[in-house]
């Protein structure tokens, strides 16, 4: 599980597919830390727990930029697991086009599928709302792991809190 609130901890980002714009509209985009309060445009963003969270901002970025950015787990373990489920909390604001906020799972770090993708808002700046992937198709693996991908150009966000991954152990 990954609540946000000391910062990325052992998650990591990759920013290296966002294209665009200079090195500063670039970073602009990228997963960040906010705390709870964090205003941008005048939207006040809180999380479900009012508490620090993860935020991919497309906007920042301006119309030069084309968001790619992804956040991941570190590798985690479903062996002897069942029914495991992939739960978190986020405001994804859809703008238009092909934007998209993708849940995405690996068993080896490089090829990715797809296990759940936004394309509408969800939530609000002020009213994360929870969500739940099945991740059961993934029960027995010594190492899966889970990343947060936003593609967007000149779109919203996806802000993203207190995420954690369960199953019944067997």
């Amino acid at each position: 599980s990954a609540n946000f609130n000391a910062g990325i901890g052992t998650w990591t980002v990759d920013n290296s597919l966002t294209t665009g714009g200079n090195a500063g509209n670039r970073a602009a985009v990228n997963w960040t830390s906010r705390a709870d309060g964090y205003t941008y445009s005048s939207n006040t963003f809180h999380s479900n727990d009012n508490t620090s969270f993860f935020l991919a901002n497309s906007d920042a970025g301006t119309n030069v930029v084309t968001t790619n950015t992804i956040l991941r787990s570190p590798a985690f373990s479903t062996v002897g697991n069942t029914g495991t489920s992939l739960t978190f909390y986020h405001n994804y604001r859809f703008n238009s086009g092909s934007e998209a906020g993708r849940v995405e799972v690996s068993t080896d770090n490089s090829t990715w599928t797809s296990a759940a993708t936004y394309a509408s808002t969800q939530g609000t700046v002020n009213g994360f709302v929870q969500a739940t992937v099945d991740l059961s198709a993934y029960d027995g693996q010594p190492n899966v792991w889970i990343r947060f991908r936003y593609s967007a150009t000149f779109d919203w966000w996806w802000a993203l809190d207190n995420v954690n991954v369960q199953g019944n152990s067997s």
